[in-house]
């Protein structure tokens, strides 16, 4: 039974990958049905369901994970993201400060963190964050952006400057490229 899950869970995640995603969900679904407390099924469908911007179904199928296991990082960082979406930064930044505290050095997470953060206006914490999120991925256009934006609404339009051309520079460089 395990192993068979386990195969159907990869055959899912092709799937997903190539945009096959109503065969994706309907595999997550057997996986369900033949082991209904399977966490990687439940992100799959969390996934899936964020991707097509249904945010609260998503954050149901990633709560659901949680309750099973409440450490699960994936469902944890997808959770924030459902909620992002749903326009609830606070149970999103809880979302993934929980994710920092399992994983502290994850870059990405930093980055959403200081996202929302300068969404709800806190620009020093935010900076903070970016700053981290440079200090562990010096090539993250996602943080330089960021910081590129906070200096725009701090009036420092040539930091701002400087923050965006490093960013653009990034981008344009299929060495270096967007991870």
């Amino acid at each position: 039974m395990k192993r068979n899950v386990v195969s159907l869970g990869k055959t899912a995640h092709k799937l997903k990958r190539e945009g096959k995603l109503r065969e994706a969900e309907e595999i997550y679904m057997r996986m369900l049905s033949i082991d209904s407390v399977s966490v990687y099924a439940f992100v799959g469908l969390g996934d899936l369901k964020r991707s097509a911007r249904c945010f609260e179904e998503a954050a149901d199928y990633y709560k659901r994970c949680l309750e099973i296991e409440k450490n699960n990082w994936y469902a944890l960082a997808g959770l924030g993201d459902a909620y992002r979406g749903l326009g609830d930064l606070d149970k999103a930044l809880k979302a993934w400060y929980h994710c920092l505290h399992l994983r502290p050095d994850d870059h990405k997470t930093m980055t959403r963190v200081a996202d929302g953060l300068r969404k709800k206006g806190k620009l020093d914490d935010s900076k903070e964050y970016y700053f981290m999120a440079l200090a562990k991925y010096p090539l993250d256009p996602y943080a330089l952006m960021g910081l590129g934006q906070i200096a725009m609404e701090q009036g420092d339009d040539d930091e701002a400057l400087d923050f965006f051309e490093r960013a653009v520079e990034i981008s344009d460089n299929p060495v270096i490229g967007l991870t």
